[in-house]
């Protein structure tokens, strides 16, 4: 069906875009974040397109027409053309990338979504079932999407008031009538968007979850509690039933909201739970659409963190690694002035020894003291001198105590050795930087 072509090309417009500016932590983030992003930009796309052509008698086929050549063009050059360098993370996706288990727990949502829209809003016999408490919501926005699919509201005003410019956020439902328009019935047409939109806004709540805490765990859980009260209005219900089945019995024939007794007006409209994503369908696309700039700051964040923490990780390495260069250095001095005692001490025992010979030599027979002589200079030899004699071409005055040549000047030395030339630090690409923020800012501007 076209109504489906449509959306593909909505998901394929969204995900060419933003891959250029948004990076991903799972492939679910990928999808849900391009499909929120496409249907927002197709959306006004096609409205605009077909508002230019609202003189004609058909201005919904211009629109789509109009649409379906740009996107197709777009997606094309967009892909034919990649950015040169497409934005990365450096978070880790083990923590954040869909596993087997949030694959199942996607999947449970997107069952509960399915069974709450069209459990609210279907067709039977060609008419329109609209549930209890969605009357008052649909009677304007099912007109207003009838209006786009099958009137010619251009340019577009309120269908409850005669001649008054639209003051609603009438988006969603131009969106729903083109579906309508494409070949969808009106029931279909609604709730394939809401369905989609409230399962890619249950998506990045997960992602969220994941990215802030590095858990994907965490991300479940907050996804799961969308579906719980947001008060606590179960508390005093609970109370006054008095039990866990008197509360399940009376579940079964409820047709109201719980009521927590607290004076502010809205208290019995179920502001506080589900039932405001089934009056206003479009109200998961918006949040999806703050969630993409929400999730797209917290990995910024986490970013930020781990690089904090690597070079203080790193810093503390370069530090350890320069104690332990300095304990073995120290070591090696201690090792050394071991050493030169040792020899030093050796040294004087043969002075001992040589003194002691020479008295013996003294004492001896007059025959002897020729030999006592030869003797006497031998072990005078000994002890002026007990190393190696020293080379005349090498001398302590031809260096210095560093080695260096005393001869040559500073210059010379650091042309003869010159400093390693450190790398210039990289410049910074501000447009490159700072376009993702620039294109979070246009959607949330475009929603």
């Amino acid at each position: 069906m076209l109504a489906i072509v449509y959306l593909i090309l909505v998901f394929l417009l969204g995900d060419s875009i933003c891959k250029r500016f948004f990076p991903y932590v799972s492939s679910a983030h990928r999808v849900a974040t391009g499909f929120l992003a496409g249907l927002l930009i197709s959306t006004w796309l096609t409205y605009l397109a077909a508002a230019a052509f609202g003189g004609t008698s058909s201005p919904m086929l211009a629109g789509n027409l109009i649409f379906a050549v740009v996107a197709i063009a777009a997606i094309y050059f967009l892909n034919k053309f990649p950015s040169k360098k497409n934005p990365r993370t450096s978070i880790d996706r083990e923590t954040t990338s869909f596993k087997q288990a949030d694959w199942i727990v996607t999947g449970i949502f997107l069952l509960v979504a399915i069974v709450m829209m069209y459990g609210t809003f279907t067709m039977k016999d060609g008419n329109m079932l609209i549930a209890n408490h969605q009357s008052s919501d649909f009677g304007s926005t099912a007109s207003i999407m009838q209006s786009f699919a099958i009137g010619h509201n251009f340019p577009t005003e309120y269908p409850h008031f005669t001649g008054e410019r639209i003051r609603y956020h009438f988006l969603f439902y131009f969106q729903a009538g083109n579906m309508e328009y494409l070949g969808l019935s009106p029931a279909s047409a609604n709730n394939f968007l809401a369905i989609l939109t409230l399962l890619s806004m249950l998506v990045l709540v997960m992602t969220l979850g994941a990215v802030l805490f590095a858990s994907r765990l965490v991300g479940r859980i907050g996804a799961i509690l969308f579906f719980f009260h947001g008060s606590l209005a179960f508390i005093p219900f609970y109370l006054a039933n008095g039990s866990i089945a008197a509360v399940w019995e009376k579940l079964g024939t409820m047709r109201d909201f719980l009521s927590s007794g607290l004076p502010y007006r809205g208290e019995d409209w179920g502001v506080w739970s589900q039932v405001v994503y089934l009056n206003q369908r479009h109200l998961a696309s918006s949040i999806g659409i703050f969630m993409i700039a929400v999730v797209f700051l917290a990995i910024r964040h986490r970013e930020r963190a781990e690089l904090a923490e690597a070079e203080e990780k790193s810093l503390a390495a370069a530090k350890a690694e320069r104690e332990a260069a300095k304990a073995e250095t120290e070591a090696a001095v201690v090792e050394a002035v071991a050493e030169s005692d040792t020899l030093t001490e050796s040294t004087a025992v043969s002075e001992t020894s040589a003194a002691d010979e020479a008295a013996s030599f003294e004492t001896s027979d007059d025959e002897d003291v020729l030999e006592l002589e030869e003797a006497d200079d031998l072990a005078d030899s000994e002890v002026s001198d007990g190393s190696e004699p020293v080379n005349a071409t090498e001398t302590s005055e031809d260096k210095d105590l560093e080695g260096n040549d005393p001869d040559l000047t500073i210059e010379d030395r650091s042309a003869k050795d010159p400093k390693p030339i450190l790398p210039p630090k990289p410049t910074i690409d501000w447009v490159e930087r700072l376009a993702p923020y620039v294109f979070v800012g246009v959607l949330l501007g475009l929603m």
